[in-house]
């Protein structure tokens, strides 16, 4: 069973949440987004800029039971609606988690939201490093530097 699957905590609430835990931490400059497909926390932190999407889930997955059933459209927004909360809810988890482990002297905050730190062009550092480290691995040979884009 997927972790938080039913949750009442609102999106409005866990967003309140992953603010108060990164301000706690020195975090500032929030910012969130919403758009179909996505939604995205964005803050700074130590001299840098940081953007964690959640991707969200698509409400035609909520038409139909998992026996294949048609819902009701009231009953399938409500669905929608939970999936939407649990993923927050998992973000929520993720964060607190990796600030646990920075304050346990495990790993540095800052290695851990790394691939998501906003480069000079808008995008996340991942999508220009997992490219790279692909590529270097299928290769045997070390990525270009980052500026060779």
């Amino acid at each position: 069973m997927p972790y938080a699957n039913k949750t009442s905590v609102s999106e409005g609430r866990s967003r309140q949440e992953i603010e108060s835990l990164l301000m706690r931490r020195g975090a500032d400059k929030f910012g969130y987004m919403r758009q179909k497909e996505s939604a995205s926390v964005a803050f700074e932190l130590d001299g840098f800029s940081y953007q964690v999407a959640v991707p969200l889930p698509n409400y035609d997955e909520f038409v139909y039971t998992p026996k294949g059933r048609k819902r009701t459209t009231s009953s399938a927004q409500k669905e929608y609606e939970a999936e939407i909360r649990r993923r927050w809810r998992s973000l929520t988890l993720w964060l607190k988690a990796m600030i646990v482990a920075e304050e346990d002297n495990v790993v540095a905050l800052k290695e851990t939201l790394l691939p998501f730190i906003v480069m000079p062009d808008g995008k996340p550092f991942h999508s220009y490093a997992l490219p790279e480290i692909t590529r270097a691995i299928e290769n045997g040979s070390m990525p270009k530097l980052l500026n060779s884009h």
